[in-house]
C-alpha cells in the first residue's frame, strides 16, 4: 500500500464494488471504511499514472460514496469516477495534456506543468509529415473524417447508390445530434454572450431556435490550418507581412452587386485556401454529394468557386487555389508551388 499521508485515516467511507451478474456476481472490493483502500483500488485497477496524495481526489471519492448506497458494478464505478472528476476539475481532466490530470493525482504545480509540456512535446513530434502521408494512404477506422466522403465508400467497394445512402445516413445522424444540442445544451450559445434560456426569454422559443441553428450551421471564419498556412507562407516566401491582406483585412472585389472575399492577396495575386469539407474537394466528394451543414451540392459549390475565380481574373488578378488536404500532407511542396506563383 502507498502511504498517502496520515490525514487519510481521518476520512472513513463505505463502498462495495462487484463484478459479474446473477450467480457469477462477486465482490471485488470492499472499502472497509478507509479512503486509502479506495485509492489503492483505483491505482491498481484504473489509473496508470498513480495517485501519490489524496488531498485533491478525496472529496471526489467521498462525493461518489454518497451516491453509492448499495453495491455497484466496477464498470459503473469507473464511469461515475470519470464523471465526478470532470465535474470537479473540468471536462478534459482525464487527459494527460491537461494540467488538472496531474493535480488530481497529488503532484505539485511545477511537476504538473513539466509533465503537460512533456506530453505536448511528445504528441507534437508524432505529427510528422511522414506519418501524415502514411495516414492519407491507409484507410482505417481513425482516418481523418474529412477524407471519409463519397470516394472513401467507393474505394471500400460500395456502389454509387450504396455510397450515397451511406453519406445520407451520416448526414441525418449529424443533424439529429445537432438538434439534440439545440434542445438540451443550455450553454450552446454562451460564447456569444447569451444562453439558450436567455435567447428564449428575449426572442421567444421559435426565433431563439432559429438563432441557435444559424450559429451552428452557418460558420464563417478562418480555420487554424488556414492561419498556419498564411504564417508559413509569409516566412517561406520572405514576404513583408505589411504588404499582404488576409484575415480581418481580406481583399474583396465588388462586382454585379456582389462582394467576393479572397483569403490572401499580395502584389496583384490572390490565393484561396479551400477547406476540403466546406468547398467539397473533388478528390473526396462526388458532384451529387450535399454538404450536411450548408445543404449545398458539391456541383453548386464548385460553380460558385469557379465564378469567384473568374471575377478575380476579369478584374486583372492572378489567382491560385490551395486545397487543405494537399497542404496538410505535403506542406513543403505546396509552399514551393505558391512561392513560384508569387515570384
Amino acid at each position: 500500500m502507498i502511504c498517502y499521508g496520515f490525514q487519510a485515516a481521518l476520512i472513513s467511507i463505505i463502498m462495495i464494488i462487484t463484478k459479474g451478474r446473477g450467480a457469477a456476481r462477486e465482490v471485488v472490493f470492499n472499502s472497509e471504511k478507509s479512503i486509502i483502500n479506495v485509492v489503492d483500488y483505483i491505482n491498481n485497477t484504473f489509473f496508470k499514472d498513480k495517485i501519490i496524495a489524496i488531498h485533491n481526489i478525496s472529496r471526489v471519492i467521498v462525493d461518489i460514496e454518497q451516491e453509492l448506497t448499495i453495491p455497484v458494478r466496477d464498470s459503473k464505478f469507473r464511469r461515475l469516477l470519470s464523471r465526478k472528476l470532470q465535474d470537479n476539475f473540468g471536462k478534459n481532466s482525464c487527459k494527460k495534456v491537461n494540467f488538472n490530470y496531474w493535480i488530481i493525482r497529488g503532484y505539485s504545480n511545477e511537476y504538473s506543468r513539466s509533465m503537460v509540456k512533456k506530453e505536448q512535446s511528445s504528441r507534437s513530434s508524432k505529427q510528422t509529415e511522414e506519418s501524415q502521408i502514411k495516414k492519407k494512404q491507409t484507410w482505417h477506422k481513425n482516418i481523418h473524417r474529412q477524407d471519409r466522403g463519397y470516394k472513401f465508400y467507393i474505394d471500400k467497394g460500395l456502389t454509387h447508390n450504396e455510397a450515397t445512402a451511406k453519406l445520407e445516413e451520416r448526414n441525418n445522424k449529424w443533424l439529429k445530434s445537432m438538434q439534440n444540442a439545440i434542445i438540451k445544451d443550455n450553454t450552446i450559445n454562451s460564447r456569444k454572450g447569451k444562453t439558450k434560456d436567455e435567447l428564449i426569454l428575449k426572442h421567444g422559443e421559435i426565433k431563439a431556435i432559429n438563432i441557435i441553428t444559424n450559429r451552428l450551421c452557418k460558420f464563417k471564419g478562418i480555420s487554424n490550418m488556414q492561419l498556419e498556412f498564411i504564417k508559413n507562407l509569409v516566412c517561406f516566401c520572405n514576404i513583408d507581412i505589411d504588404d499582404c491582406l488576409f484575415g480581418a483585412n481580406e481583399w474583396f472585389i465588388h462586382k454585379n452587386g456582389r462582394i467576393f472575399y479572397y483569403d490572401f492577396m499580395y502584389d496583384q495575386k490572390l490565393i484561396e485556401f479551400n477547406g476540403d469539407f466546406w468547398h467539397m474537394n473533388p478528390k473526396t466528394y462526388h458532384a451529387d454529394c450535399v454538404n450536411r451543414v450548408t445543404h449545398t451540392s458539391a456541383k453548386d459549390k464548385w460553380l460558385e468557386d469557379e465564378t469567384k475565380s473568374q471575377v478575380a481574373l476579369d478584374s486583372g488578378y492572378n489567382i491560385m487555389t490551395v486545397w487543405e488536404s494537399d497542404y496538410r500532407y505535403n506542406r513543403v511542396k505546396v509552399l514551393t508551388e505558391v512561392l513560384n506563383f508569387l515570384k
